[in-house]
């Protein structure tokens, strides 16, 4: 159930539950803040952090440092043209290694400037990635040893969720 539905359930049984009404009307405007946060003043408000990655061989890579929670949205753009190889490239988290840019192969990454949200890099991209949570991880970029080529710069905008909520490049 929703929280305006159980809001409008409660309203509608006895006064007895004036505290259970107070409790969900502070916790709906605690989500209104943080919707606020990510979604309001073009999507993103706390700031963007870029790092570039040099493809070697490696199978990771490390971007990104978060401290507190944030809210992230990862874009690629490619400067130099990866291996031209079917193994795939993706960026996430220790927890989830896809989970902010999806597996997509290097014979995908090919074209100087295309920008990467998704496994189809291109120059015009209408569909950006939602924001994600991340709290306290590292942003990281999964390679492999015949990905021995090419660079992406990523670009991490973000705003903070909580006190002490950074990005910062490694």
């Amino acid at each position: 159930m929703g929280l305006w539905a159980k809001l409008r359930e409660i309203l509608t049984q006895s006064e007895a539950n004036a505290n259970a009404i107070a409790d969900l009307i502070t916790r709906a405007k605690g989500l209104d803040e943080i919707y606020d946060k990510i979604f309001k003043t073009g999507g993103m408000g706390g700031g963007v952090a870029s790092k570039t990655i040099i493809y070697n061989g490696s199978i990771g890579y490390g971007a990104f440092n978060i401290t507190g929670v944030v809210a992230v949205r990862v874009i690629g753009e490619i400067i130099i043209p990866l291996s031209n190889h079917v193994d795939q490239t993706s960026v996430g988290t220790n927890t989830s290694p896809a989970g902010l840019i999806g597996a997509t192969p290097g014979t995908a990454m090919q074209v100087v400037n295309n920008i990467w949200v998704d496994n189809t890099p291109s120059r015009f991209e209408v569909n950006l990635p939602n924001p994600c949570l991340i709290s306290r991880e590292s942003i990281n970029v999964v390679g492999t040893v015949n990905l021995v080529a090419g660079s992406i710069t990523l670009y991490c905008i973000w705003t903070p969720i909580s006190d002490g909520g950074n990005v910062i490049p490694v």
